[in-house]
């Protein structure tokens, strides 16, 4: 009898990685004051003071809200890309001001204007999450496009997804390939995952199990359980590298202890079959439990074989 396997889906990655570059955007946030490279203000400070970017900055991380605010305030009105960005992830964090997601864009948006990439990105994000102001996909995927020729990283990943799914541009899974490679290449493990995927279906690419196997190590060895979940699965069917149910039954537990529901299903279904695991009834039930409390109807129908349910 077939082992019950079960892998994400596409879409359902997606969304991870929605949430992924949301954190990754946060982190952008925190240090984006740091380059005054694209501040449209001419500095005149003596050689060793500290520009009034840096000062703001500087009192940003100290959480003295307001005299961050006071500074970016001048220099934006002043033109300052940087400035202006600046007071948006005041406004959309709620940072010593009342968060005003409207109030946010509107910055956003006089930074983007001005070529600023991370403001393109995040007024990018408004635009598809309708935050600020109205949902508008072929508005996000226009101001992604503008930051990720700017190289910004989190803008490629975001336009590829767009292509991916055929949200705000046409569908173009090649398209998407071109976006997603140089972000995987610079590290970003959930677009490393999607990478995979692209490979490992054939879609937009040539099919390469090689490549897709790659890309999963790649992403599995920064402890992406969905990558670790289908490194499992590639070593249980024998796609692209010999059959080897330990070493499938190995990722399965790795990534099960992440949380994934997925994967704990895989491997619930290994101890039941006794498949590179000794089988377990016991250990069985336990990871199918686990899945089932997520809603996993894969667990529920381990349960019910084991008697379980």
């Amino acid at each position: 009898m077939k082992s019950p396997l079960c892998t994400m889906t596409l879409a359902t990655l997606l969304l991870a990685g929605a949430a992924c570059a949301q954190s990754g955007k946060e982190a952008e946030k925190q240090s984006g004051a740091q380059s005054g490279a694209q501040s449209g203000a001419q500095s005149d400070e003596q050689p060793g003071e500290k520009s009034e970017l840096e000062q703001a900055d500087d009192a940003y991380r100290a959480m003295d809200y307001k005299t961050a605010r006071q500074i970016w305030q001048s220099e934006a009105e002043a033109g300052s890309l940087e400035a202006q960005y600046r007071l948006g992830v005041l406004f959309e964090n709620g940072e010593g001001v009342m968060r005003d997601l409207a109030t946010a864009a509107q910055w956003y948006r006089l930074a983007a204007d001005g070529g600023h990439a991370e403001a393109q990105h995040d007024l990018g994000v408004f635009y598809e999450n309708g935050e600020g102001l109205d949902q508008d996909y072929a508005a996000a995927a226009a101001l992604y496009r503008q930051a990720a020729e700017q190289d910004h990283m989190l803008a490629q990943y975001a336009l590829a997804m767009m292509y991916r799914q055929g949200i705000g541009v046409s569908q173009d899974i090649a398209e998407a390939h071109r976006w997603l490679r140089p972000v995987a290449e610079r590290g970003y493990a959930v677009a490393q995952v999607n990478l995979a995927f692209l490979y490992r279906d054939g879609l937009g690419v040539e099919r390469d199990l090689n490549e897709a196997l790659r890309w999963f190590r790649e992403a599995a060895s920064r402890e992406h359980p969905v990558a670790q979940n289908n490194l499992g699965i590639m070593y249980h069917r024998g796609m692209g590298v010999p059959r080897d149910p330990e070493a499938a039954a190995a990722w399965f537990e790795k990534a099960a202890r992440s949380g994934l529901a997925n994967a704990q299903v895989n491997l619930g279904a290994s101890y039941e079959r006794g498949e590179g695991v000794a089988q377990d009834y016991q250990k069985a039930e336990q990871w199918y439990r686990l899945a089932a409390n997520q809603g996993s109807e894969e667990a529920r129908q381990g349960l019910a074989r084991l008697g379980a349910d």
